[in-house]
């Protein structure tokens, strides 16, 4: 009775940081910004891993992935950009394509400066705390690493791949290997999803902090893009919606994924407070003292309910 009353009283206060924080519309922004950034972000992380593995071959797993998350429009969408970006950096001029590959670089970075910003948001942190050239020159480093950081994960999933295929074709058992492929991508998120949430915020976040909460958002996402497989196999968004289907679809996708894994902040930051580093924390009253932006909205709001 004493766990059931906790799990509530936990849920409660995540539905109430949640309510409070509003990520939902930062999960808006964090889409949109996501749509400009996805295709070079997979182009950079293609052309790193390409350093150890065929990227042809990393580039087919990856469709492949995309293919069956998302249909096979949304595939076709993204290899259209990744071959257009492929084409643009390749010009016969060492310099040209250097400042090509530097730009697309910054591009991809872009979608990790929103997840810090959004991060910081649900950590009422700010704006003034992390202002200034210096603050910027170390979020686009960050964000820089993170991206290259990404093509070498691609790596990873690709040894892994090879390694269950030949396992595979051990032992012949195709349930187990597909068990073994999900377990390992469902680790690597989880690592990715923790990482995130320790280092991208403007605060100190204790790794034990972090771990709840990254399982509990990517075992949502997961759930969430069985059941968006089990919807695209069935609907044909792309007809209904003519020419942007393959757009739309990704947005929508960015939009959920964005959206859990803010949920997964929530979580940690609740857990911070409540079990974490941070017992004995009054965050509402602290944080707003240090951020005068949210005590205007917060005595606007008290006079309002007046």
């Amino acid at each position: 009775m004493r766990i059931l009353n906790a799990v509530v009283e936990f849920v409660k206060q995540l539905a109430q940081a949640w309510d409070e924080d509003k990520p939902a519309r930062l999960a808006a922004g964090l889409a949109y910004y996501s749509l400009f950034s996805l295709a070079p972000l997979l182009f950079i992380s293609i052309s790193v891993a390409g350093i150890f593995i065929d990227e042809a071959q990393i580039t087919e797993q990856l469709l492949t992935r995309i293919g069956a998350l998302l249909g096979v429009e949304s595939a076709e969408f993204f290899e259209s950009a990744i071959s257009s970006l492929e084409a643009s950096t390749v010009t016969g001029r060492t310099l040209t394509t250097i400042i090509s590959f530097l730009a697309l670089l910054f591009a991809a970075s872009g979608l990790f400066t929103n997840l810090k910003y959004a991060l910081n948001s649900i950590w009422q942190i700010s704006p003034s705390e992390y202002a200034g050239v210096k603050a910027f020159i170390r979020t686009r480093l960050l964000a820089f690493l993170i991206v290259i950081v990404f093509g070498l994960l691609l790596v990873v999933v690709a040894f892994a791949g090879i390694i269950l295929s030949a396992i595979n074709s051990l032992i012949m058992l195709e349930g187990i290997s597909s068990a073994l492929n999900f377990s390992v991508i469902f680790a690597l998120a989880i690592i990715t999803f923790a990482v995130f949430y320790r280092i991208l915020p403007d605060t100190h976040v204790g790794w034990r902090d972090v771990w709840g909460g990254a399982i509990f958002a990517v075992s949502i996402l997961s759930i969430g893009l069985w059941i968006v497989g089990i919807f695209l196999g069935s609907v044909n968004l792309t007809s209904a919606t003519e020419a942007a289907g393959a757009v739309a679809v990704v947005l929508i996708a960015i939009y959920y994924a964005s959206q859990i894994f803010l949920v997964g902040a929530e979580f940690t930051k609740v857990y911070a407070y409540k079990y974490g580093t941070r017992v004995g924390e009054d965050h509402y009253h602290a944080e707003d003292e240090s951020n005068p932006e949210q005590r205007q909205l917060d005595n606007k709001k008290a006079v309002s309910d007046l």
